[in-house]
């Protein structure tokens, strides 16, 4: 449960791994979207405390790992009453608390492939908890080609941890600049089940996203 190995062009990671020693793992230096949502927990105690499986089973919507564990394309690792068997990130998360997690089933790794690409995330943080107001990671594949691969996804502002299929969609057959970025930030869906509590609207949480998506694209092209 605190593997960190390599194997058939996977990365994995124990989910009993805590966060710091998630951040202490030299693997992770491929994963950079993974590596910045990590360090949005600001806090040392719980960073110590909280580990890598216990942030995703939880189905916290404000959860920082969880939009990384989604864009990097991850796949979770289950063993439960019936045996082993393997979640995708896209079908994992369900609700607001809710995940594709049986009775009985435990998270017991993470596994990221192993490939070529560029990531990073970027938040604005709950000012008590530090937990994500609103998260975006992003991660492409073949940047410099015609044709790339993109995912973008949003925590925080939405009930679940979310792929950005429009921003993406714009983004995947079009040369990376600045004004691209910008203009296909834009097309954040309104349909996103978007996260309205005392401290933020749903409305302040989705101008959020545009921002924070933008911001975390350019780091793909400083």
């Amino acid at each position: 449960l605190k593997t960190k190995e390599k194997r058939e062009g996977k990365q994995y990671f124990g989910a009993m791994l805590s966060l710091r020693e998630l951040l202490e793992c030299s693997a992770l230096v491929n994963f950079q979207a993974l590596m910045q949502a990590g360090r949005g927990q600001l806090d040392c105690q719980a960073r110590n405390a909280a580990t890598l499986g216990g942030c995703l089973a939880s189905g916290d919507p404000e959860s920082h790992l969880a939009a990384a564990i989604l864009a990097l394309e991850s796949d979770i690792q289950v063993q439960g009453p019936t045996g082993h068997r393997v979640i995708s990130s896209d079908n994992f998360f369900l609700g607001l608390g809710k995940t594709a997690l049986e009775p009985g089933e435990l998270i017991v790794s993470i596994a990221l492939p192993e490939r070529e690409v560029k990531s990073a995330y970027e938040c604005i943080r709950h000012p008590v908890n530090s937990s994500a107001l609103c998260g975006v990671a992003v991660m492409v594949a073949d940047i410099n080609e015609p044709f790339h691969k993109c995912r973008i996804a949003v925590t925080g502002a939405v009930e679940q941890a979310s792929r950005l299929f429009g921003i993406e969609a714009a983004l995947t057959t079009s040369v990376f600049s600045a004004t691209v970025i910008a203009q296909a930030c834009e097309k954040v869906s309104s349909d996103l089940p978007w996260y309205t509590t005392r401290f933020a609207s749903g409305d302040y949480r989705a101008h959020l996203t545009k921002v924070l998506a933008r911001r975390a694209l350019l780091k793909l092209i400083d």
